[in-house]
């Protein structure tokens, strides 16, 4: 199975990159690598995610790195990164979801 990035969660995990990079940039590269690490895993377990959304769905599932929850969707043949934010930041919400 693959796993691809969607231009959101791409978009948020740079977001991330740079707000933590303004003072901390070995510990942004850092996060960016253990997002793609943690991410990889998926390929070959793309079930180890917990059920998300509301109310959760068979195709939805989050993982946690660090302080970040990684929301993919699981497809036939590829596994979709679908959003990366910070666990204090709302979640479970339709913003949440694709």
């Amino acid at each position: 199975m693959r796993v691809s990035w969607s231009e959101r969660a791409r978009l948020q995990a740079r977001e991330i990159f740079e707000y933590v990079a303004q003072e901390r940039p070995h510990v942004a590269q850092r996060l960016v690598d253990g997002f793609i690490e943690r991410t990889s895993l998926l390929a070959e377990f793309p079930e180890q995610g917990t059920p998300w959304g509301q109310p959760h769905r068979s195709d939805l599932r989050a993982i946690v790195f660090e302080s970040y929850r990684i929301v993919y969707r699981i497809r036939a043949e590829e596994v979709a990164i679908l959003s990366v934010r910070h666990t204090r930041r709302q979640s479970g919400t339709a913003a949440d979801e694709p």
